[in-house]
């Protein structure tokens, strides 16, 4: 494959969040209640078989349809891995390690767009993908910090 691939996105990010990584692998692994904490995760729908149909929608006036299914899931290492296919296809990957009290988190994500729309648009609608990209997980950092306070003050209790 030569050249520039425009419907192939590499992403990044890193943040520090104040859970234990443990607890934080756990709610990550909860992909059904994904909606509670990441705006842009507009529904979930169980398939059966650890497969779940993800909708999302940003900033753009469409939604991204893909299926999930578990790729490594390694709890110990803290890597979970998601393998999409759909409107988006290949794989995401949170990093999960220990950073002072909290985790330091490492999302990775490669994708090729497959809808229709974004592959049309892809010359002039790469950059708004990628700015959808880094509002979207903007967002997720900080629902995931609400959330998970919440979540340590709720399993509070029963230790």
């Amino acid at each position: 494959m030569g050249g520039m691939n425009l419907n192939h996105y590499e992403f990044h990010s890193a943040w520090s969040i104040d859970a234990v990584p443990g607890e934080l692998f756990d709610a990550l692994n909860d992909v059904m209640r994904y909606p509670l904490w990441w705006p842009e995760i507009k529904e979930v729908v169980d398939l059966g078989g650890e497969g779940h149909l993800i909708v999302a929608r940003s900033l753009l006036p469409y939604n991204l349809r893909f299926e999930s299914r578990p790729g490594v899931v390694d709890r110990e290492a803290g890597i979970l891995e998601t393998i999409m296919t759909g409107d988006l296809e290949g794989y995401s990957r949170w990093k999960l390690s220990p950073e002072g009290i909290g985790t330091r988190v490492v999302f990775e994500e490669r994708v090729d767009a497959n809808k229709k729309l974004l592959r049309r648009l892809a010359l002039v609608g790469r950059p708004l993908f990628i700015a959808n990209h880094s509002l979207m997980m903007h967002r997720a950092r900080r629902g995931m910090t609400v959330y998970m306070a919440g979540w340590s003050a709720a399993r509070g209790g029963d230790r």
